[in-house]
């Protein structure tokens, strides 16, 4: 087991806590909801810090640190599954703040890219622009069916920015995911509700429940 991972406990207060310093001390485990991307992640508290549901705090991702929302108490599962990082700080009204100026710039980045994507005639599209927190980075995620040769729009945008930046290729699903949107049900997507574990669509599960075999009517928006 590494130190980032947390064995199976028995109950909601980690009864038997492992790794990261017996999880700060025995405190809770949480999920938490990356704001921007709607993906979640497993985390625990700072020594001497409480959380709770609701707080707004700031957190490690693979692409830097982001401003999300605890959800509540991670269960048993998640727990055993997920990898658990440390909250890197709650979040503070200068955060909320400049989360909300990056909504701002993204919206102007995002027209951008767009428009160079546009320009260069890329079979390619744009989902989301967006600004890290704590460092001068955007990400652009975007989706295509098939390779995509970017070079002269990355040197496009490396003119226009003078910052860094990535495109990362991210799935359909992944695009319903940070999207958002209403399903058959009326209801919003679970994914971008309430978890962000995509599980495949089985034929099977179209059997189980009587729906038609087309492939392409059971594995939603």
């Amino acid at each position: 087991m590494s130190d980032n991972t947390l064995a199976q406990g028995k109950n909601d207060n980690v009864s038997a806590p492992a790794t990261i310093e017996q999880l700060q001390e025995a405190q809770f485990v949480f999920r938490a909801k990356i704001l921007h991307s709607s993906a979640t992640e497993i985390c625990v508290a700072g020594k001497g810090e409480k959380v709770a549901k609701g707080d707004m705090v700031i957190i490690p991702t693979r692409y830097g640190n982001e401003l999300a929302v605890i959800q509540g108490i991670a269960c048993d599962a998640m727990r055993e599954k997920g990898e658990v990082q440390v909250i890197d700080r709650m979040a503070s009204a200068q955060d909320l703040e400049q989360f909300k100026a990056n909504k701002v710039k993204e919206e102007k980045a995002f027209n951008i890219c767009r428009q160079k994507i546009e320009e260069h005639n890329l079979e390619m599209k744009l989902v989301s622009g967006h600004y890290l927190m704590d460092e001068p980075k955007i990400l652009f995620y975007f989706t295509a069916e098939e390779r995509v040769d970017f070079r002269e729009l990355v040197r496009d945008l490396v003119a226009i920015f003078k910052m860094r930046f990535e495109l990362r290729q991210i799935g359909v699903r992944d695009e319903a995911r940070v999207l958002g949107g209403a399903g058959v049900c009326g209801r919003v997507f679970c994914c971008h509700s309430l978890t962000d574990k995509l599980k495949p669509v089985s034929i099977k599960m179209a059997k189980e429940q009587n729906l038609t075999l087309n492939s392409m009517k059971i594995s939603g928006p």
